[in-house]
């Protein structure tokens, strides 16, 4: 009975149809994931054949003659070879030559199972081990045998796990628009900044509510984190000098990170964006009330 008989595994042609891409695709999607695929050798309905390749293990010094069953399982080199193969063109016997492989015993299939029920990661082959072989060709007694006879060709197979993994769809990345408004970046916790905005509010020098939605302007994450959309920046009441102090003193003091630009999103003076530059401060405006408030909050 062939394996592709069994629910274990799925030709190769068959998945990469059903999941719309050619087999040199579907190759490097098994890649992606470190799965490997497996060449069957059908068994003949009339005639007795033993599988054999002329190739090295990695324990011998010399290629010799090797049995291999009925079916093998590429190695991650192996996976790049085949990929090769491929894009040449190559099908049946022609995919041996120079392939990576190990041969997988029933014991390694049921592991495998094992593996997969329990919720854990395939079981892996190291690549020094001495089951690897390198292939070199059909031992030529054995080529001779199926041109003669028509032997059916050995062909691509992949379990059929591994196949409804390659289904399922991508979890999509949800991208930070470009012009998405990023939150002020803060050296204090939340808490420090909220207080200090309470007696903002007491001072009617922001408007009341702002200390309430202080999450939607600052982050203590050193990742980027947008806004909300419907986040409206905060409207400065007070004298704008004394908010060009405000930003200043808090930025140099690090509690607010980022450029002036990125700032300058979060407050406005009458419709306009509040900068800590472009404004010189005059010796005559009266800074103490905002120098007041910040001394109660600062280091």
């Amino acid at each position: 009975m062939s394996f592709t008989d069994t629910k274990e595994f799925i030709r190769m042609e068959t998945a990469a149809d059903k999941l719309g891409v050619d087999q040199v695709k579907l190759v490097r999607m098994m890649q992606d994931k470190k799965m490997m695929v497996r060449l069957e050798f059908p068994a003949d309905r009339f005639e007795k054949i033993k599988w054999a390749i002329y190739g090295k293990k990695m324990s011998e010094k010399e290629p010799d003659e090797h049995l291999i069953g009925d079916l093998i399982v590429t190695t991650l080199e192996g996976m790049e070879v085949l990929e090769r193969h491929l894009l040449e063109g190559k099908t049946g016997k022609d995919l041996l030559v120079g392939l990576v492989f190990f041969v997988e015993t029933n014991n390694d299939v049921i592991r495998s199972i094992v593996h997969r029920e329990l919720g854990l990661p395939p079981p892996e082959i190291s690549p020094n081990s001495e089951n690897i072989i390198r292939a070199y060709s059909l031992p030529e007694a054995l080529l001779k045998k199926i041109k003669e006879k028509s032997i059916t060709q050995p062909r691509l197979v992949i379990q059929t796990h591994d196949f409804e993994q390659l289904k399922k769809p991508k979890t999509p990345i949800e991208s930070i628009p470009e012009n998405a408004i990023l939150k002020i970046p803060t050296g204090k916790e939340l808490g420090r900044i909220k207080a200090l905005f309470v007696d903002l509010e007491r001072q009617d020098i922001v408007p009341k509510g702002t200390t309430d939605k202080i999450e939607d302007h600052f982050t203590v994450s050193a990742l980027k984190e947008p806004s909300p959309e419907n986040a409206e920046p905060i409207a400065w009441l007070g004298k704008k000098y004394e908010g060009v102090h405000f930003l200043k003193t808090l930025s140099d003091r690090d509690w607010f990170l980022g450029n002036d630009k990125e700032q300058s999103c979060h407050f406005v003076f009458r419709g306009k964006p509040l900068k800590r530059s472009g404004y010189p401060i005059r010796e005559t405006e009266n800074l103490s009330r905002i120098k007041e408030i910040l001394s109660q909050h600062l280091d």
